[in-house]
């Protein structure tokens, strides 16, 4: 008897001339997806979602700005903006990269600050200042793309006219009791079953 695994359903899946989005589309797993997609399939579009300008216009070099591939920058935090995105699209890829911890103290080793991140990474560079707002409890960046119209999602916040990068060398660092209360404040972890 041939063992069968559970994506054995999908093999003969045909996925030519179909919609893909991929969260976090210029990450590892995204850039190693889509190069497949183009390689060996015929996708209608492919929408690339992620809150990296740079790496988005480094694909747009790569890629030659294949017609197929689209570019919209956003967090996925943000479910109302992205929504509207998810219209008439057959496959959806989460590979968005977002830190999951889980406030427990007890068998917790400490191996450092922000484990993970550079000591010096850029989070708003210079030139993003212009383009930010101040949602109380994130900053919003506009992008800079003319092609993508945005209006319609920027309705609150105060334009930064600070002209400095929010570096993590720089940015406001929570304790450990902050960290925990905004953990538990969380309808996402307060509803986790352990």
């Amino acid at each position: 008897m041939k063992r069968r695994y559970h994506n054995d359903a999908y093999r003969d899946m045909d996925i030519n001339n179909k919609t893909f989005f991929i969260t976090g589309g210029t990450g590892s797993f995204g850039e190693a997806f889509i190069s497949y997609l183009l390689s060996t399939h015929s996708p209608q579009k492919i929408v690339i979602f992620s809150r990296d300008e740079k790496k988005q216009l480094e694909f747009r070099l790569k890629y030659h700005d294949d017609p197929r591939l689209h570019y919209i920058i956003g967090d996925v935090r943000d479910v109302a903006g992205l929504q509207p995105y998810l219209r008439g699209i057959d496959f959806v890829f989460h590979a968005a990269a977002l830190v999951d911890v889980v406030g427990y103290d007890k068998g917790m080793k400490i191996i450092g600050m922000r484990h993970g991140e550079k000591k010096h990474e850029v989070l708003i560079s210079q030139e993003e200042w212009r383009r930010t707002t101040d949602e109380d409890d994130y900053y919003r960046i506009v992008p800079e793309s003319q092609e993508m119209q945005h209006t319609d999602y920027f309705s609150k916040g105060d334009p930064q006219s600070v002209e400095m990068p929010y570096t993590s060398e720089n940015a406001a660092r929570l304790s450990r009791s902050e960290l925990r209360n905004l953990l538990l404040s969380l309808d996402e972890i307060r509803n986790l079953q352990l």
